[in-house]
């Protein structure tokens, strides 16, 4: 016998030794092994139906923090108020959050508000007395959700197995003390089962207070797994109520097709086994040890270093697809850096925008109300009194240009804001704004003066009332931070051609800034100075405002600045075509005139119906009216407006103006102005509103309005729109 004979048999024997048990043994573990998938599989699927029954209570939850963090629900639980009751307290509410229950415990203990779902085929009429039953018995589940900030959990009632979530009732702000204790409930019914089973692809079901078996194998949360027959798997889980005590199991049953699958897979995986196993099996190990198994370890060790420190990042390791995964896990894990930092920044900046804004609101506010105590003092002497009476007009005046700068940011941002171009004067314009700030300049010892660097034209097309406002920002704010020195207005044209531009420099002498504050001075809700020690005071929105106006009308708006040196405001917009029109060099030749004293108010002879709401505006608005020479009749709402116009005019003496309030109980501004008209009504109708939106407008003309004047009212334009219409009939507008 040869040696190479005796190798090959030993060779020979050993392979089909080994392959043989490798085979029968196959066999066995495959069976194992697909018989354990199956458990795996029950065991997750029923680790997902538990875990989505307490995701189903999520939105419950949240309902109950929104109910229960609020001022509403706060002054309820201390006055019992009807208004809350009648507006929230509702069925409505109930089948509109999809709840069964809603309890409202006082701190005592006492129940202060209870009721459930009721109607159809959802009636639960004695979970309320049940529920508050079962937690009246339970003193410390109250006092939990009240020291803890709430609790949620599982409770067993006659009606079934009901979720529900407590929270401490507190103020919007989440301020005490806690007044009681909000509750929503909602039945884990048939409903929810059935979404449960389609949710999972399962057969779920809770069953009773049945204890779990002794002797079962139960993996980390409390999950056991056994097969229900040939074919079904289940797992089941311990249902807990809010006092930790088992009152349930749920069953999530599913099919066992990895068994049925692996006997087959078993044979044909046997005959595999035989031809190439071992051959596989080593070429495989061999190669995949170093080449993929040793990196992905190397990639996991990074990753877990990675979440412990946000600044380390995962080393990239060849140029293949593992190494574009270690690259884009870097790249994500910088782009998630860059988001929390500009979130941060972001959160920063409208932190600093409200207290700013708090601050710059309540100044003028308190002078407001200030001095309106002040003209309540019968001993208060008369200049005293005027003095009063125009600190209160320029305070009001001052809010009401916050107000506008914050609708003007809001309609920049949404996209509609919109500009003029007609023709327009831009020297006067420029004039015009000096004129208007040189008194506070003055009052400051600040030179304010306008200059010419080139001449500009005459005429160009733009809007000369969004021109003012930026140029009225930028040499306000101007004026605002130079403490000595002066303050140039610098006109010139920038470019030449189809497409100039005019440019005007506003200069000042000032604080300067720093190229820090230079880099954030145009984003929204920032400002230069936003320390809690400001000097200045602002918005923080004029130079927003200023900048997005200067775009709209074909420029921008840039600065230069050196800090204790000045600062250099550039405004440029675009002028059309300028190619024919005469050159201004000076003020002089700007043909402006300086404002002249304030004009009397116009005279109103004629009869006026005033339909309005509201007591204060009603005096008011008579007041003024009647002063004027007017007659003027007055009525509270829309409905009772229709009727005295058209009631006048059958008597023929019908009212020569009707000032219509837009916002009215019984019938509104709209409806009784579209009612008058459908009566043939053809008098004066002028709409006055609170909604000084160009939108607005349009949509009181196209009412029937022929006028409209917003609130806070211009005396002077209403009288001058009054006066008008008294003296010459006016006429139904075309619609």
């Amino acid at each position: 016998m040869t040696i190479r004979f005796k190798t090959l048999l030993v060779i020979g024997c050993t392979t089909a030794v080994l392959m043989g048990s490798l085979f029968v043994l196959s066999q066995w573990m495959l069976a194992r092994r697909f018989e354990g998938l199956d458990r795996d599989v029950a065991a997750a699927a029923t680790q997902r139906a538990f875990d989505l029954m307490t995701f189903m209570d999520d939105p419950l939850d949240q309902a109950c923090v929104d109910w229960a963090s609020w001022d509403d629900t706060y002054a309820f639980m201390d006055d019992g108020n009807d208004a809350y009751r009648e507006a929230n307290l509702t069925p409505d509410s109930l089948n509109n959050l999809k709840m069964h229950v809603r309890l409202m415990i006082r701190t005592d203990g006492t129940l202060a508000y209870g009721d459930s779902r009721a109607g159809g085929e959802s009636t639960y009429e004695n979970t309320p007395d049940e529920l508050y039953a079962y937690l009246h018995a339970r003193p410390p589940l109250l006092a939990r959700a009240l020291e803890q900030g709430g609790i949620r959990g599982w409770v067993r009632l006659r009606d079934g197995l009901l979720g529900f979530a407590a929270h401490p009732i507190l103020t919007s702000e989440h301020g005490g003390p806690a007044r009681g204790v909000f509750i929503w409930g909602k039945f884990f019914d048939s409903a929810r089962v059935n979404d449960l089973c389609r949710l999972t692809n399962t057969k779920s079901e809770v069953l009773g207070n049945a204890p779990p078996p002794t002797g079962e194998d139960f993996d980390e949360h409390g999950t056991w797994v056994a097969p229900l027959d040939g074919q079904t798997m289940a797992g089941h889980r311990v249902l807990r109520d809010v006092d930790d005590h088992a009152f349930g199991i749920l069953r999530v049953a599913v099919q066992r097709r990895s068994k049925m699958r692996g006997e087959e897979a078993a044979t044909q995986f046997g005959w595999v086994v035989l031809l190439g196993a071992a051959t596989c099996a080593g070429a495989t190990a061999l190669l995949m040890g170093p080449v993929v198994i040793g990196r992905l370890e190397r990639l996991h060790r990074a990753l877990r270093l990675v979440a412990v420190d946000r600044e380390k990042r995962v080393p990239v390791e060849g140029r293949d697809e593992l190494a574009d995964v270690a690259a884009q896990v870097n790249a994500t894990l910088e782009a998630l850096s860059e988001a929390r930092l500009r979130a941060e920044d972001a959160s920063r900046m409208k932190g600093e925008f409200l207290a700013n804004m708090s601050h710059e609101i309540r100044t003028p506010m308190t002078a407001v109300l200030g001095y309106a105590e002040e003209l309540g003092d019968p001993t208060l002497s008369e200049p005293d009194r005027q003095t009063a009476a125009r600190t209160i007009r320029r305070n009001a005046e001052h809010l009401l240009t916050i107000i506008n700068d914050i609708l003007d940011i809001s309609k920049i941002e949404a996209g509609k804001m919109t500009v003029e171009h007609v023709a327009c004067q831009p020297a006067e314009v420029v004039a015009d704004v000096a004129s208007l700030l040189r008194a506070k300049a003055v009052e400051k010892g600040l030179e304010l003066r306008v200059e010419f660097k080139t001449g500009v034209p005459r005429t160009i097309r733009s809007d000369p009332t969004r021109l003012r406002q930026a140029l009225i920002n930028l040499v306000g704010n101007a004026v605002k931070f130079t403490k000595e020195g002066s303050v140039r207005i610098v006109l010139s044209m920038d470019g030449v051609g189809p497409e100039p531009r005019l440019r005007i420099d506003v200069i000042d002498t000032g604080i300067g800034l720093t190229s820090d504050q230079l880099g954030r001075l145009f984003e929204a809700f920032s400002q230069a100075d936003a320390t809690t020690a400001r000097r200045f005071g602002g918005t923080g929105l004029g130079l927003v405002i200023s900048r997005k106006l200067a775009v709209l009308l074909g420029g921008d708006v840039t600065v230069s600045s050196e800090v204790g040196r000045g600062s250099t405001f550039s405004v440029t917009v675009a002028t059309g075509d300028v190619s024919n029109e005469p050159l201004v060099s000076s003020e002089t030749e700007a043909h402006h005139t300086e404002r002249s004293s304030a004009k009397p108010l116009p005279t109103v002879r004629g009869r006026i119906l005033l339909a309005d709401d509201g007591a204060d505006n009603q005096r008011l608005i008579a007041h003024v009216l009647r002063k004027a020479g007017a007659t003027v009749d007055v009525v509270e709402n829309g409905k009772d407006a229709v009727d005295r116009a058209l009631a006048a005019r059958a008597s023929g003496r019908a009212f020569d103006v009707v000032l219509m309030d837009m916002q009215m109980p019984v019938m509104d501004g709209y409806a009784a102005t579209r009612a008058l008209r459908a009566a043939g009504y053809t008098g004066t109708i002028i709409a006055l509103t609170a909604h000084a939106f160009a939108e607005e407008r349009s949509k009181c003309l196209h009412a029937g309005c022929d006028e409209f004047a917003s609130k806070p009212i211009d005396r002077a334009a209403l009288l001058g729109m009054c006066a008008v219409a008294c003296e010459s009939p006016a006429t139904r507008r075309a619609a």
